[in-house]
């Protein structure tokens, strides 16, 4: 009469641990469809800050590269004046991996960082771009080859010349 008597007791107290049992994995399962929610909101906003930051950085870049022209030191083309001026300090909201400043076949005639050989720029896409429209150009993401840096490079149509500038990519 015992034995059934506990029997009678572990069948009670399991039909009431089940449903507690069930409530706990449901709420966990719940919890864990929401973090899920949110961690792909948090990304989608931090995706969206870094979007909207590389466009502001690509309208200065496009401003500065719209602005340089107007001197005659990078109009004319004048490779050692026209490097000195490239090499001057850049404003801090701009990160700049190099500035430079090509000829009609995709030459680099200036350059901020000393090169020590010719470097031709013909098969980027921001310079055919630049070339085929006679417009502001935006390649793709690359290694720049003057400087090993990962960049998206930029470019701008003088007069006779192109006015190049490599921007360095932001990670997120």
């Amino acid at each position: 009469m015992l034995r059934t008597w506990f029997s009678i007791l572990r069948a009670r107290l399991t039909l009431l641990v089940l449903p507690v049992l069930a409530l706990i994995l449901y709420t966990r399962i719940d919890q864990r469809r929401f973090a899920a929610l949110d961690g792909s909101a948090e990304a989608l906003r931090v995706a969206n800050i870094a979007s909207y930051n590389q466009q502001l950085l690509i309208a200065h870049a496009k401003g500065m590269l719209r602005t340089l022209p107007l001197l005659p030191q990078i109009r004319e083309a004048a490779p050692s004046i026209c490097s000195q001026l490239l090499a001057l300090p850049e404003p801090s909201f701009l990160s700049i991996a190099n500035l430079g400043v090509t000829d009609l076949v995709a030459y680099v005639l200036s350059s901020e960082i000393p090169l020590t050989g010719q470097i031709n720029i013909s098969r980027r896409q921001y310079f055919q771009q630049t070339l085929q429209m006679r417009d502001f150009g935006i390649g793709t993401y690359q290694t720049n080859r003057a400087t090993g840096v990962p960049s998206i490079n930029l470019a701008y149509p003088v007069t006779g010349t192109f006015l190049c500038w490599r921007h360095k990519a932001l990670f997120v």
